[in-house]
């Protein structure tokens, strides 16, 4: 279990690190264009501060969404037996926030820097409880694709019951994933609209 457990963490380690250094160039890329921009006139600045802030249904309506709606979606991806297509969803997530970040920066560098620094603690958050869910999701996937393959092989590869891997992303999902949610709820809901204003009086 514990050898499950450390190779369970070092994919999860792996989707986090290679997503955020993804996100990193994503806000460069987008600085750069933005900066080719002449007219920010129909721009709308954004504000981490929303309608949600310190309510109780700000926080269980994003526990909810990314503790089951999200890791659901990213599931159905995983059962078709193409590698990696469950990660579309956590790109699309980090391909929108990098070009709002990275514009902010080309719109007014301080403001960028703001917005960065705002969004930062609770971002890494999400990155990782997601990169939980796609070190679950890996597995699955590559067994259902070796599954697959065996079909087509003389000498099908030997490979765990499928129930016992469902068993084991079950309690990674609920012991891990799940956690680690609650606490990036907990940050959006409460801490980050705290540490945007502190970061407002800054400067």
């Amino acid at each position: 279990m514990l050898s499950i457990e450390k190779s369970f963490m070092k994919r999860a380690n792996k989707f986090f690190i290679f997503t955020v250094g993804i996100t990193v160039a994503i806000i460069f890329i987008f600085y750069i264009l933005g900066l080719m921009i002449d007219d920010f006139s129909d721009f709308s600045k954004a504000s981490i501060n929303d309608e949600h802030k310190f309510k109780l249904v700000g926080l269980f309506t994003y526990f909810f969404n990314n503790g089951f709606i999200l890791p659901f979606i990213m599931l159905i991806l995983a059962i078709i037996p193409i590698p990696f297509l469950y990660y579309l969803n956590m790109l699309s997530t980090v391909f929108s926030l990098g070009m709002l970040i990275g514009i902010h920066f080309a719109y007014n560098f301080t403001d960028g820097i703001r917005l960065f620094l705002g969004f930062l603690p609770h971002l890494l958050i999400e990155i990782y409880s997601s990169s939980l869910m796609l070190s679950i999701l890996y597995v699955i996937n590559k067994v259902i694709i070796s599954k697959l393959m065996n079909l087509f092989r003389k000498k099908p590869i030997k490979m765990k019951p499928i129930y016992i891997i469902l068993i084991d992303s079950i309690k990674s999902y609920i012991l891990y994933y799940l956690p680690i949610v609650l606490l990036a709820a907990i940050m959006e809901t409460y801490v980050s609209p705290l540490w945007y204003g502190f970061l407002l009086s800054l400067f």
